[in-house]
């Protein structure tokens, strides 16, 4: 796996443990609370074991990395009924995620692109929706002196005759 592939797996992951709802598929799915999980599920997986994986150079391409985290959504989905809390949120995150995946950028150029566009965007809806507690500010560039023409005689510089 290329470097920035690595990091775009990696900033994917982090924004999915920062998700308030990432909490029941961030460590193995404790047994003791449901001891049937693996009669239904065959092959555990959670987002810390991912990260591991990934950690330790694992996945050689996005798509073993993608079919661990899908694991993870497939899994929830088997196991836990349709009403489950823990369904809905495995569903939602499978979205958010294919939707990222769906996104993925290329090549380094394609994932520069998408970082400017989006800063693009900030920068623009910073401008178009100040934000109103902030004082204006009336800025006023320094005036910038004049270059003087170079046809111009100075007599700060006088000029010696020619021999």
């Amino acid at each position: 796996m290329k470097n920035f592939q690595h990091e775009w797996c990696a900033k994917i992951l982090e924004k999915l443990d920062k998700k308030p709802t990432s909490g029941p598929f961030k460590n193995p799915v404790p047994l003791d609370n449901n001891p049937r999980y693996n009669e239904i599920v065959k092959f555990p997986m959670n987002l810390e074991q991912v990260k591991l994986s990934l950690q330790n150079d694992k996945y050689h391409k996005i798509m073993e990395f993608a079919a661990d985290v899908r694991l993870i959504w497939y899994n929830a989905m088997c196991y836990y009924p349709q009403d489950d809390p823990k369904y809905i949120i495995a569903m939602d995150l499978s979205k958010w995620f294919e939707n990222k995946l769906q996104n993925y950028p290329q090549n380094v150029n394609e994932r520069w692109m998408m970082k400017f566009k989006k800063l693009h965007a900030r920068i623009k809806n910073l401008l178009n929706n100040p934000i109103p507690s902030m004082p204006s500010i009336d800025y006023q560039p320094p005036e910038i002196p004049q270059k003087k023409d170079s046809t111009e005689k100075t007599e700060e510089t006088p000029k010696e005759p020619a021999k």
